[in-house]
């Protein structure tokens, strides 16, 4: 039985990335790369990893995640016992265009070209000009969690932040 473990898309930055090379490494490596000018802490830093790639020179979703921070999933993994767990940011759990998704703390949007989390810490103003730029009325559903888990049930995976030092035992090279 695959666990998923869904974790707030406010801790998770996506940006879209034109991926080089035929190996997950070299995708990592240019993920890297592609994303060094557009973040205001060193690269080395971050945790990346790469959502599928259609085929060679698409854009593809790349997550960025600070290494305390999936440190700290990665020992509540193992002090639960979950060890194999996917881990996956809600955002990535939303088909591309899909309503804005209000998850408690956040607002989850996944826009045909970005994925974004909303703090709803922000000022009111703020957020609602983020939500009327992602076109759709904000969902307020009673479970956040039913909701993406219905986006699992119908073909949305996510991206899997398990990968490179985070890969689970049986992926490691």
């Amino acid at each position: 039985d695959d666990v998923t473990i869904i974790v707030p898309g406010t801790e998770v930055s996506i940006s879209r990335v034109r991926l080089i090379g035929t190996r997950r490494a070299d995708w990592l490596r240019a993920a890297r790369f592609a994303v060094e000018d557009d973040i205001s802490v060193p690269v080395e830093s971050l945790h990346v990893a790469t959502g599928q790639r259609a085929s060679t020179g698409d854009l593809t979703d790349v997550c960025l995640v600070a290494k305390p921070v999936m440190d700290g999933w990665m020992q509540s993994l193992s002090d639960g016992g979950l060890e194999e767990a996917r881990i996956v940011p809600d955002t990535t759990l939303l088909p591309p265009g899909a309503a804005p998704l209000d998850v408690g703390t956040h607002i989850a949007v996944s826009l045909p070209d970005r994925r974004f989390a909303i703090d709803k810490s922000l000022p009111a103003e703020l957020i609602s000009a983020l939500t009327t730029h992602a076109g759709a009325a904000t969902e307020r559903s009673g479970d956040p969690l039913l909701t993406l888990a219905g986006h699992m049930l119908s073909g949305e995976t996510g991206i899997d932040l398990r990968q490179a030092d985070y890969a689970r035992r049986a992926e490691l090279p």
